[in-house]
């Protein structure tokens, strides 16, 4: 017969008896829980570590697959679960004094006669069938705000609802994070101390005295002992506050001035306080009224300084004293006083039949005109004319003519100069270098009107000055007389064309500059221009600047490069508020072919081109 028995704490019963046949003995196997059948030709079963194969009640798909066990039938068999290395074949899941494989279990505190059941395993092992439910006790807490451990002494539960607003700014408690803040010591009245017992702090505001504060405004201060206010202000009466402002919560009525004289308002910009005994009627012009005075100065009674028992010159005797011999006097626009005596010559024998003056008619018969070119003449068969009809015009004559003494300036022939620094070639022919080593001065020897920054001033032999055109066809007609300051409007007609030129770039009141605009702009410039009191400005056509500059508006322009301007104070040669270069001018022509294109003149050689109008070049303008 087989019997089965269990060691100790197995948990295994003895279920039955088996025979045992003669060929076989009953062997324990040193290290199982049961004693099991070993045939006699066998040796002992042992696993890889050498032990010996443990009796698990437990079916092969439960069991490693690296281990040999006995089962409850008592049969060797090999374990077919992956355990990857048995992870929970650990010795504190495993009792104590156990081997399973090469491991000793270290689980203690399990009585002997227990019983393998759930309670007494741990938590998630498993033995044989049975899954451990026993949870550990878990450990005393020992840092702060930690869970899930046992309150002790040093570490004792704290409730955190609320628990932030109960803890100091910056500090926690239980992990939670306190938000008091703590006020300033300037917000917390004076004796008083507050905060943290080991660093407690001294408040530093003080209270306003009772008499400081508006009477009954309520007490203030330590609820425990109150201050009451006893301030009685004294505020203004509104009708003492500006209409602007406002005193005790009530508007004030006070306006500022609006009119001459008036009182009880507060003065201002406009109406400034005027001191009374200042403001008479002699002090302010006569039909003035000011603070409430009406002026009377000057007047009989208030006369101007210097005045005396001389009869005044005035506009109702003023033709008569001025024909007297008696002494009147007057006063020019500054004050100053004048006094002077009338001319008994004013008389209407000897005032020009005709002419009136100071109403007086003269009666004087005019002479008869001795000469073609005389004024203020009676005509007769000598001369025809009368006034200015008797004067000629030089600039009505061509030049070399004269008619009547009076010789014509007029020239239509204009021609180049000659500089010999530029170019003068005695040689027959000239050669086409650039040759200066000439002598004669020849026809072929003429220049363009700039050189080095100069007019070409010398006349080839043969020609007449009637060929010579600069600055002695032009005449300056800047409205203070001369074109010698940036601030002129500086303007200058050829006498040729009759026409009045600007100065370049032109703005009322500034200087001539080279500023440059595209033709479309210099259109417009020229055509709203208001300079020099003029304003039927425009800009020149193409032939009128080629004309300018036969007749030399080269020599008034400004050539820089170190020249000397105006030399020798000529606002006729080389004039920089006249025109600042010798650059390119627009003109107001279109090209024909293609009318994007407008032409401009080099005021320094004479040539056009034809230019994109949307380019930009300096403006210069005409007039009529």
């Amino acid at each position: 017969m087989l019997t089965l028995s269990c060691g100790k704490g197995s948990g295994v019963k003895r279920e039955t008896v088996v025979k045992a046949e003669a060929k076989d003995a009953t062997v324990y196997v040193p290290g199982a829980q049961v004693a099991v059948t070993q045939p006699k030709d066998k040796a002992v079963y042992k696993n890889q570590g050498g032990e010996v194969a443990p009796l698990m009640m437990l079916e092969a798909s439960r069991v490693c697959d690296d281990m040999m066990f006995y089962n409850g039938e008592g049969e060797l068999v090999q374990g077919t679960r992956a355990c990857s290395g048995g992870a929970g074949l650990k010795p504190e899941n495993i009792r104590s004094g156990v081997t399973i494989g090469d491991i000793t279990g270290t689980l203690v505190d399990i009585q002997d006669e227990i019983e393998l059941k759930a309670e007494n395993l741990r938590m998630a092992v498993t033995i044989g069938s049975v899954i451990g439910a026993f949870v550990a006790s878990p450990d005393d807490c020992a840092s702060e705000g930690s869970t899930s451990c046992v309150a002790n002494a040093q570490y004792k539960p704290a409730l955190t609802t609320g628990l932030a607003s109960k803890v100091l700014a910056s500090q926690s408690i239980a992990g939670v994070s306190g938000n008091i803040v703590l006020p300033l010591a300037g917000k917390v009245l004076s004796g008083t101390s507050y905060g943290i017992n080991s660093t407690s702090m001294a408040g530093t505001l003080a209270l306003p005295a009772a008499a400081s504060v508006l009477s009954g405004t309520g007490s203030y201060g330590d609820p425990a002992s109150p201050t009451t206010p006893a301030y009685v202000p004294d505020f203004p009466s509104p009708a003492n506050v500006r209409s602007l402002d406002s005193s005790n919560n009530a508007s004030g009525t006070l306006l500022d001035c609006s009119s001459d004289g008036a009182t009880g308002c507060v003065t201002s910009n406009l109406f400034k306080a005027a001191n009374k005994a200042l403001a008479t009627a002699g002090n302010i012009r006569s039909g003035v009224t000011l603070a409430a005075e009406s002026g009377d100065y000057p007047s009989s009674t208030y006369t101007l300084p210097s005045a005396s028992a001389t009869a005044d010159l005035d506009s109702v005797t003023f033709n008569a004293k001025v024909k007297a011999s008696a002494t009147f006097e007057y006063w020019s626009s500054d004050g100053t006083h004048h006094s002077n005596a009338g001319d008994t010559g004013i008389a209407a024998e000897n005032i020009r039949s005709g002419v009136t003056i100071f109403g007086t008619t003269g009666t004087l018969p005019a002479p008869s005109c001795s000469y073609s070119t005389q004024g203020s003449c009676t005509a007769d068969n000598t001369c025809r004319w009368t006034g200015s009809a008797c004067e000629i015009n030089p600039w009505n004559l061509r030049n070399t003519v004269t008619i009547y003494a009076k010789t014509g300036t007029i020239k239509n022939n204009c021609r180049n100069r000659v500089n010999s620094s530029a170019y003068n070639s005695d040689l027959s022919p000239p050669g086409n270098g650039a040759i200066t080593s000439g002598s004669a001065i020849d026809w072929w020897d003429t220049i363009g009107n700039v050189f080095n920054n100069a007019f070409p001033t010398l006349q080839p032999t043969g020609w007449s000055t009637e060929n010579a055109c600069g600055k002695e066809l032009w005449s300056d007609l800047t409205p203070d007389g001369a074109c010698d300051s940036a601030a002129d409007d500086c303007m200058m007609q050829d006498n040729v064309t009759g026409l009045i030129w600007s100065e370049s770039s032109p703005v009322g009141g500034g200087a001539a500059s080279n500023t440059t605009k595209d033709w479309s702009l210099a259109v417009e410039h020229c055509a709203s221009l208001t300079f020099g009191s003029r304003s039927d400005w425009r800009l020149p056509t193409q032939m009128e600047m080629q004309n300018a500059y036969n007749h030399g508006i080269s020599q008034l322009a400004y050539k820089q490069g170190g020249t000397t301007a105006r030399p020798g104070g000529d606002t006729l040669d080389n004039n920089n508020f006249f025109m600042a270069t010798v650059g390119s001018y627009w003109s107001a022509t279109t090209k024909s072919s293609d009318t994007t294109y407008a032409y401009n003149l080099h005021m320094n050689q004479s040539y056009s081109n034809d230019v994109l109008k949307t380019a930009t070049h300096i403006p210069i303008c005409v007039a009529p």
